[in-house]
Order: C-alpha cells, then structure tokens, then sequence
C-alpha cells in the first residue's frame, strides 16, 4: 500500500505524496515548516501579568511540554500550572500549531479550558527575523472588533518569551496583558504509556455529563481498516486516547499502514464545545498539504458519536461516527457527501487492548 494512495483516501481527493514531496523541494520551504521546531521540549514558565499601574508582577507557575508530532508536521503544546490547585483557580491548555504552505502562515488552534467549558479557537501568522506574530480577530460590538496578538521573542535553545497583548482601535494601539518566560528543563520525550496526558491533573476541570461520555473512548484500540477503493485494501490501524485538560478533552493518535512502509497518522482533540452546544473533534493529518478539520455533532443511540464537517455555506460535506459496543470494541466510520448522497470510503474494526 503506497502512502500516496493511502492519504487520498483520507483526505477524500487532496493532492496525494507525490505532490507534496513536490511543494517541499527547497531548503527554504522546509525550514518554514521547521520554525516552531526549537519549543519542543520541556520548559518551565514564569507567567507575569500587568498591573493597574502599569508595572509587571509574577503571577503564576507552570510546566510546558512540548511535541513534535505527525513527523514533525505539527507542534502540540500542553501547558499546565504548578501546585495542588482547585480546578477553577488552576490554569491549564493546548495548542495545535502548523504551517499552511498555501496560505505562508502558521496555523495556531487552542483550547484553555475553564470549568466545565471547552471550545477551541485559532490564530494566524508568520516569523519574521526570528519573531513570531500571530493574530485573531473577533467583534465585540456592531462597531468594535478585538484583535489579540501573540508574540514569540528572545528565542535561544534554553528560552524564549512570549507576549499577549490586544487592540481595539484596528491595530493602532496595543494594550499588554500577559508574559510567559519559559526556561528549558529537559528535551522532547516519547508521549507517556497510561491513559493521561500532562494537563489531565485530577480530571476535575469538566465533570458534566456531555463530558463523562468521553470517557469511554480513553483507551488503545488495534485492528484492521478497509479502504472503499478500487483494490479494496485492509491495512492495520492503532488508535491511541488519552485523557486530557482536566477531563475536558481525548487527544486521539491514529496510525495507519505496515511498520515497514511510511504511515498515515492523525491527530484529533474531541471534546464538547460548550459555545455550540455540540461535541467536536479538530483534526490533523501527517499530510502537508491538508488543512486543520472541524467536525460537529453528537451521541445517537448507546454509544455513537456521529460528527460532520460542512463547507462556508453549511452544506455537509464530510461525516465520520465512532461506536462503542458492550465489549468495549470500537468501529470507526467515515463518508463523503455530495447534494444527494453519500459513499464510505472507510471502515475500521478494532479491539480495546
């Protein structure tokens, strides 16, 4: 089974492997897709916050722990504070950032979840001399938007800065926040045997009932996938869950394919967005030329979550369900949609290990 093959299925047509070995044949292009490389590790951070009067005061303690992920596509952050706090006074988060080569921006998206709320929101943007600057953007009145910058500076091999400061005047005018000094601990380790990730804490942050429902799907699961296309290929699969930000999310690693040939893997955070009211699941892929992915939806009956992904004008254009049996086996299942109709183009049985 060539990867080519293999992502076109996953990705439902995009440009398979050999474009993107393509699109990546230049030092300089692959150094973009290495700028984040140097924050993978583990750091601790000395997080200061601006005062009344206009002076800096440190404020909190933490740990990151940084991850290259997908070989390297991706960067995964999971930033947590120190102490033996109460879930509402404890700050705890996630990023997800990589770069888009069709935009030439980096690609930011984040959940820092309180208590019992979750959602993920993004930010874009570029280095620059060795500074990173990444923006959002949202309305805050019928004629006010609130941008939010984050910075990247003084980056060495054993620290860094990073800035967040806001504007409501269309960028004229910053106001500072927060600063993060982060200085290195150790280097990028192998993502830990169990079922929780680093953030996970006690699991007290989300203890609603949309929340518990996630809790089934912590585990490792192997089995074999088949591909709806022409030569009908079965190939093995591992899926990997782990517990994380409190209980408030599963960070899913996917692989796909023979030990002895290049795989498909993926990345998935799922856990309920309590803006939308609804569970969702943002995906990455291994794949350099596909795009982050959010998918929306809820539990049918028993223990099937079933979520779609829909285009700039709603109409669905992807779907996918994970069901749970009584033995704790998983089958995962995945559709395109056109105006009428929809086609499988994938189907997994596995067993919990």
């Amino acid at each position: 089974m060539k990867l080519a093959l293999l992502l076109t299925v996953f990705v439902l047509g995009k440009i398979c492997v050999c474009a993107q070995e393509s699109t990546m044949n230049s030092n300089a292009e692959m150094e973009k897709f290495r700028e984040f490389d140097f924050w993978a590790g583990e750091w601790d951070v000395n997080l200061r916050q601006i005062q009344s009067d206009n002076s800096w005061k440190d404020w909190k303690q933490s740990h990151a722990k940084i991850y290259k992920i997908l070989d390297g596509r991706a960067i995964l952050e999971l930033w947590e504070e120190k102490g033996d706090l109460s879930p509402a006074n404890t700050i705890i988060g996630y990023s997800l950032r990589y770069y888009d080569n069709e935009q030439d921006k980096w690609i930011l998206w984040l959940n820092w979840p309180g208590v019992n709320r979750s959602g993920s929101s993004g930010l874009t943007g570029t280095f620059r001399h060795g500074r990173g600057e990444f923006f959002s953007e949202r309305p805050i009145s019928d004629s006010t938007s609130l941008i939010s910058r984050y910075t990247f500076s003084d980056i060495t091999g054993n620290s860094l800065r990073w800035d967040d400061a806001f504007s409501k005047d269309g960028g004229k005018t910053w106001a500072a926040n927060w600063i993060m000094e982060f200085s290195r601990t150790g280097q990028q380790k192998e993502l830990p045997d169990g079922d929780s990730l680093h953030t996970f804490r006690k699991g007290e942050r989300c203890q609603g009932d949309p929340f518990k429902k996630l809790e089934d799907f912590v585990g490792e699961w192997s089995g074999t996938a088949t591909f709806n296309s022409e030569e009908k290929e079965v190939l093995p699969i591992q899926i990997k869950n782990y517990n994380s930000l409190g209980n408030c999310s599963v960070m899913s690693f996917m692989e796909v394919g023979f030990a002895d040939e290049k795989k498909f893997k993926e990345f998935g955070l799922l856990t309920y967005n309590t803006y939308a009211g609804k569970y969702e699941d943002g995906r990455l892929s291994n794949n350099y030329n596909e795009v982050y992915r959010a998918y929306y939806g809820s539990f049918s009956e028993g223990n099937t979550l079933q979520l779609e992904k829909r285009d700039q004008d709603g109409v669905v254009i992807e779907s996918y369900q994970w069901t749970l049996d009584s033995s704790n086996d998983l089958t995962f299942e995945k559709w395109t949609h056109t105006a009428d109709s929809r086609s499988k183009v994938l189907s997994a049985q596995l067993t919990r290990k």
